[in-house]
């Protein structure tokens, strides 16, 4: 099977209020982990890959939300904030357009990365 252009998957991870344990909701989650694989249009194979941590601004990482990304507070108190790492995600991924955008939890995960992208523009 062969495209007309990559193919980017993404998954993110996100923290939410802890009152929201199993029911998070886009609008009341930051993301606290961007990873992405581009796929080559013809072959299918990953040419490129991102990741990387990010600082939440909003929802502190709860414990069960460490539970189940495995990401805990200390791992993210160094690192920047969605307006820096979504700036270079965006760099990474590229012009609009250009690649197809797919995601393991496409109902929260596009969602999710758009409310955060609107937010910083």
């Amino acid at each position: 099977m062969r495209y007309t252009t990559d193919i980017v998957v993404i998954d993110l991870e996100a923290t939410c209020p802890e009152s929201d344990e199993g029911n998070n909701t886009v609008e009341r989650s930051n993301i606290i982990e961007i990873g992405a694989v581009r796929l080559n249009k013809k072959s299918l194979e990953i040419v490129d890959q991102f990741s990387e941590l990010v600082r939440p601004e909003d929802y502190p990482i709860v414990p069960f939300i460490t539970d189940i990304t495995g990401i805990a507070p200390d791992m993210v108190a160094d690192k920047e904030t969605f307006a820096e790492v979504g700036h270079r995600f965006m760099e990474w991924y590229g012009p609009r357009n250009k690649a197809i955008i797919a995601a393991f939890g496409a109902y929260y995960d596009i969602p999710l990365l758009r409310k955060e992208c609107g937010r910083y523009g």
